[in-house]
């Protein structure tokens, strides 16, 4: 040991790669207790939850009628009270597992991100500095391990992506705890030299051996079911600009000369807040309708969701000026997303324009006074899509012109042939052919 590290806290949500990182920083030295849940089809190789731990962070959800996935935020004014039974109850557990672990202590629960300010508490009541490992994961691979394991919607994915990564976020750094964040991406492309930066932050002799052992005998490459890179989540459809700008900036966190920088993130965090509680609303809106807004694409609605999935992002980015002309513009958008979709789907398309008018006519109503200052971006989205379908018409046109092309040669190539000398003289030859071939 280095220093007097004797806790040590895992933060992510779910999907996120935290049971692996978990395993890997138990093959450090990190101790996670003996109460540790099962593994399970998700995770066979266990999920490394300490069932206390699990279950104290269920009761302060359902506290406050949440469960893990719910889309409220946590109140947390309430934790002030020092006699609050659930943070004494808090406090003594977390003293009972420094006082049982011979080697520095550790846990990790999904959940423990979405209760943060409470456990802020009661390390300041334990009198514990707790070192903390932040693991995230990009949204484009939580997203479709989500749907896969609970068959949620790639919408309301994202959104649980921004609420676990984002809400608290602001509270860590205020909380001024030493953190290291760790994407789980390059954890599985780099395993060996992550678990030397996570030893070295936590202050951890760990041998070269341990590390070699963890990765030979318990790191399965082909348990990671989705491994995105980088450059492909910045180019993924159907996700928020707010989302991979934060993985973005997450990652930027990761680089540790870049860890007193956090200014641009901050900012993200910001806009997200003021969003938040619109981008929920709007789903909810949506969610009402599963005809319109589905957690599958099937082969008959696929272009039309891919259509829906673009209106939306429009719809996240308008701003100040849409009190005035928001009827006008939305009527244009939704007209072309209509126009665009193919002419064998006019009876989906027909019903579908029917559901979006209702939807946007309870958006208009609704949350008039809101949309007026999230105008930002509409003209860049709808030039984007313009330059888009301007690059399918001038493929479709190079096609033609391709074709055309070969067309002329063809007639060259014939006429060159019908001109030529030996089609000449050997015009006798073709017509006694046919004279023979008739008789």
């Amino acid at each position: 040991m280095a220093d007097e590290t004797k806790l040590v806290v895992v933060l992510g949500m779910h999907r996120s790669g935290t049971s692996l990182m978990t395993s890997g920083l138990s093959s450090l030295g990190v101790d996670f207790g003996g109460e540790l849940m099962g593994a399970s089809p998700s995770n066979p190789k266990g999920h490394w939850e300490d069932n206390d731990i699990v279950s104290l962070n269920n009761r302060v959800l359902n506290n406050s009628s949440m469960k893990w996935d719910s889309l409220e935020s946590l109140q947390h004014v309430r934790w002030q009270d020092n006699q609050d039974p659930l943070l004494l109850e808090g406090v003594q557990l977390i003293k009972s597992k420094l006082k049982h672990s011979e080697k520095v202590f550790g846990f990790k629960d999904p959940r423990t991100i979405r209760v943060l300010p409470f456990w802020f508490k009661v390390f300041e009541l334990v009198e514990v500095v707790p070192k903390i490992v932040f693991a995230f994961r990009n949204p484009v691979d939580v997203c479709k391990s989500l749907q896969k394991r609970d068959g949620k919607s790639i919408y309301e994915s994202q959104l649980l992506w921004l609420i676990h990564n984002l809400d608290n976020l602001l509270v860590l750094d205020r909380a001024n705890y030493k953190t290291i964040f760790v994407d789980f991406y390059d954890f599985c492309k780099n395993t060996k030299g992550e678990l030397k930066r996570l030893s070295k932050f936590l202050g951890l002799q760990t041998s070269e051996a341990a590390i070699h052992d963890f990765y030979s005998s318990f790191y399965d490459e082909n348990l990671v079911s989705q491994k995105s890179t980088p450059f492909q989540i910045s180019h993924a459809e159907y996700y928020l600009t707010v989302a991979k700008s934060a993985y973005s900036l997450l990652r930027l966190r990761a680089e540790e000369d870049c860890s007193t920088q956090p200014d641009l993130l901050t900012k993200v965090v910001t806009d997200w807040r003021c969003g938040r509680e619109l981008l929920i609303e709007q789903y909810l809106l949506l969610k009402e309708r599963p005809d319109i807004i589905s957690s599958s694409h099937t082969v008959n609605n696929i272009q039309l969701n891919k259509h829906l999935s673009e209106f939306h992002k429009k719809l996240d980015k308008m701003g100040e000026n849409l009190e005035s002309n928001l009827s006008n513009k939305l009527d244009t958008q939704v007209g072309q997303i209509l126009s665009g979709v193919d002419n064998s789907k006019n009876t989906t398309v027909a019903l579908a324009s029917g559901e979006i008018e209702k939807i946007l006519f309870a958006v208009k109503r609704s949350n008039l006074e809101k949309y007026t200052k999230i105008e930002r971006g509409l003209k860049e989205i709808t030039l984007g899509l313009e330059a888009k379908f301007r690059n399918e018409l001038l493929s479709l046109k190079n096609r033609n012109r391709n074709l055309y092309q070969r067309q002329n040669r063809l007639e060259i190539q014939k006429q060159a042939i019908l001109n030529s000398w030996s089609w000449k003289i050997t015009a006798p030859l073709r017509f006694l052919a046919q004279i023979f071939s008739r008789s």
